[in-house]
């Protein structure tokens, strides 16, 4: 069945650096400075070498940011801030790396240092939102984004990480109003709609949580937990024996996943097939002791024969 870690592992996926050329495009998102050089105030010559100066490192500190050296980078960017510690791109770059890095009080403090420095910066605001998300204060990172949309109300990331902030928090009813304002400004995103069709499940729309997850299963019809998330719609609906063929679909596309041998084991326990799904338990436990479900569900059975 859906569960809100499924949300975790939507997010999961935006936290992770990307390979090769695409870090480096998010380290030079991330680190860029204040404003491009041209339209920085003129300084008197010490302040204007101390910017030079401080430039140069964090030019140093995007490449380590880029190779994943995220101690060796805020090492660098604290160099950048002794020259100049009012500006808020560095604090905001510092707080990045320090996300990172898994740092995340740290993190915390550097974001209000930059928003304190500049208010409206949306990098700042934005690293504010997902430090203060990962570290489960749900209702406090709603809010950030909800700051950050009113600057850029364009940002279809803002929308979406404001959802998932809101689906945590218990609140799916809002959660599902922020996904819907996400799909307005790209209706191709497969992600999106699964998160609506999640919500949607959340709330107790089956009908029309199927029709979300058919909606991300026509961009792509590879989605596996797509597939599997149908399936407990199914299930949910009464229709068992059709929730099982999806189940199948999902396995051909991964064979291995805890989570839906899982669920097609717990299906088939409610249809009566106990020993059926008792096999599907095991499995998974023989092939992910870490997932604990399948273990309860053993363990349960085995209390019940006894």
């Amino acid at each position: 069945m859906l569960t809100p870690k499924a949300f975790s592992s939507c997010l999961a996926g935006l936290l992770l650096l990307a390979p090769a050329g695409a870090v480096c495009a998010q380290a030079e998102e991330l680190l860029k400075p204040d404003a491009p050089a041209a339209e920085l105030p003129k300084l008197d010559p010490e302040a204007e070498s101390r910017r030079t100066r401080a430039q140069l490192i964090v030019d140093e500190a995007a490449k380590l940011f880029a190779q994943g050296r995220y101690g060796q980078a805020i090492s660098a960017l604290e160099s950048a801030l002794e020259l100049t510690p009012k500006s808020a791109a560095l604090w905001t770059a510092r707080g990045w790396s320090l996300f990172y890095a898994g740092k995340m009080e740290l993190a915390l403090e550097s974001f209000d240092q930059a928003i304190g420095y500049n208010p409206t910066l949306v990098r700042a605001l934005n690293g504010k939102g997902m430090t203060l998300f990962s570290l489960g204060r749900y209702p406090e990172s709603a809010k950030l984004y909800d700051r950050a949309l009113r600057i850029s109300p364009e940002r279809e990331l803002f929308w979406r990480l404001k959802g998932i902030s809101l689906q945590h928090a218990g609140r799916g009813a809002r959660a599902l109003e922020a996904f819907e304002q996400a799909l307005t400004i790209d209706a191709e995103s497969k992600e999106l709609w699964k998160l609506k069709g999640i919500s949607l499940f959340s709330l107790g729309h089956y009908g029309k949580a199927l029709k979300a997850f058919d909606q991300a299963l026509e961009l792509d019809p590879t989605l596996e937990d797509a597939w599997m998330s149908k399936a407990s719609c199914l299930v949910k609906l009464g229709r068992e024996e059709e929730a099982l063929l999806l189940y199948d679909t999902a396995l051909r596309l991964n064979p291995l996943s805890a989570p839906t041998l899982h669920n097609k084991g717990v299906t088939l326990e409610q249809m009566g097939k106990t020993a059926e799904a008792q096999r599907l338990y095991r499995k998974v436990v023989a092939l992910h002791p870490e997932y604990v479900p399948a273990q309860q569900a053993l363990d349960r059975l085995q209390m019940g024969s006894e």
